[in-house]
């Protein structure tokens, strides 16, 4: 009996091989425990009229987490998307994204929202400054988020506010002076009954 061993010729890493690498992160586990949203970064074309000029870009992506199916990728955005979040109840997810032209000095980065199963996502700020959904390590982002859809969803006057750059607290000037006008309005406009226009600062 004979045995061949086929040995792979060992060659020196290409810059071809270099591009082809995808880095893997930012692990966020379904409330259930049964599925998992991960990024994933590697190279992608700039556009579709310039694809010969490469570009790193993460997309998001999802997959059981007993591996009985496949991993897919579930955005698509031309800038990429990262940090995704599930919702406490699991219906939900959140990520960050820069889409669009939302200001003169060009698209900003806002939290988008997509149900879990799929379909469009849809932006739930509307900051003049990118936001990050990230610093917070006490309270998630999907807890705010889910609040506030609970209370659109039953007529409710709310409005849904993040301050970037910030962890659990405020540490920057204008962004307390912001929070306290805020509350001033509220308390104004709700427990005093007065119809004073609101005072809220600009960041």
């Amino acid at each position: 009996m004979s045995v061949t061993t086929a040995v792979a010729q060992k060659r020196a890493a290409t810059f071809d091989d270099i591009m082809q690498l995808k880095a893997v992160a930012s692990a966020a586990v379904s409330p259930e425990g049964t599925q998992v949203l991960f990024t994933v970064r590697q190279w992608e074309p700039a556009s579709e009229r310039d694809k010969d000029k490469l570009e790193p870009r993460i997309h998001i992506w999802k997959v059981a987490a007993n591996g009985s199916t496949s991993a897919r990728q579930i955005t698509f955005g031309e800038r990429g998307e990262n940090q995704p979040q599930w919702s406490p109840d699991g219906r939900f997810i959140s990520f960050v994204s820069t889409r669009g032209a939302t200001s003169d000095e060009g698209p900003r980065a806002q939290v988008y929202v997509m149900r879990a199963d799929g379909g469009e996502a849809w932006a739930l700020t509307n900051a003049k400054e990118n936001v990050s959904a990230s610093n917070d390590e006490r309270v998630p982002i999907g807890q705010p988020m889910e609040l506030y859809r609970a209370l659109k969803d039953r007529g409710k006057t709310t409005e849904l506010v993040f301050y970037p750059r910030e962890g659990h607290g405020f540490s920057e000037y204008y962004h307390q002076k912001d929070r306290m006008a805020r509350i001033y309005d509220w308390v104004t406009r709700y427990t005093l009954g007065s119809p004073e226009k609101k005072t809220t600062t600009q960041q």
